[in-house]
């Protein structure tokens, strides 16, 4: 995914009452609080982190964000990882982060948590498979053109290896043990994919789908 643009003019917030309006949100959506009856698990694309500056301010609403749970997956990490560790870093002493190695358009995947809440246990580890570890299969791709559905079918597409390999992780938390699964699909395009070179992309992100969940 190419860098987004930058607002113009920049935007401008006051950290006080975004994270009053955070909370308000909470609330309204009944986020439960933490306790010791409960896992807080959460899953965050934080689009492009580390290709664009974040300002003191956004990394400190992006933690306050983090802290309502116990364990959050994070995708799209740049190959600069600097500003995951500065949340960390806003977190607080407890908090530590695992995370794999670049891949496709440079993005690592990781997983952030509170070690006063969860242990990291022993595996960690990409999700690889080859062409020949996952059957052929059939993909129709749906869109529509001059407003009349259409599709295109691809017989026995073969499977190509993930973009972005899966990442797993294995945590403790009390008397549960889990294994976590973060991943960011080949995205390709999006949309309605009217042309060929957008199928053939939009096919391999399906793919990819089949094949995390086989």
């Amino acid at each position: 995914m190419p860098a987004h643009g930058k607002p113009d003019p920049a935007f401008r917030f006051r950290t006080a009452h975004e994270i009053e309006a955070l909370d308000a949100h909470f609330d309204l959506r009944n986020v439960p609080p933490k306790s010791d009856d409960t896992l807080m698990l959460a899953c965050w694309n934080i689009a492009n982190f580390g290709v664009q500056n974040r300002s003191d301010n956004a990394i400190a609403l992006l933690a306050h964000i983090c802290r309502r749970f116990d364990l959050i997956a994070v995708q799209e990490v740049n190959e600069n990882w600097h500003p995951l560790a500065d949340l960390v870093k806003e977190l607080g002493p407890s908090w530590g982060f695992i995370m794999s190695d670049t891949a496709g358009n440079y993005e690592r995947l990781a997983f952030v948590f509170d070690r006063d809440r969860v242990t990291p246990k022993q595996l960690f580890g990409e999700i690889a498979l080859r062409a020949r570890d996952f059957p052929k299969r059939d993909v129709t791709v749906n869109y529509t053109f001059n407003r009349v559905p259409k599709s295109k079918e691809f017989k026995g597409l073969e499977f190509q290896p993930y973009d972005r390999n899966p990442f797993i992780g294995s945590f403790a938390c009390g008397s549960l043990d889990c294994t976590l699964a973060t991943c960011h699909l080949y995205w390709g395009a999006g949309g309605n994919p009217t042309t060929l070179e957008k199928q053939t992309k939009y096919a391999r992100r399906v793919m990819e789908i089949h094949a995390l969940a086989a």
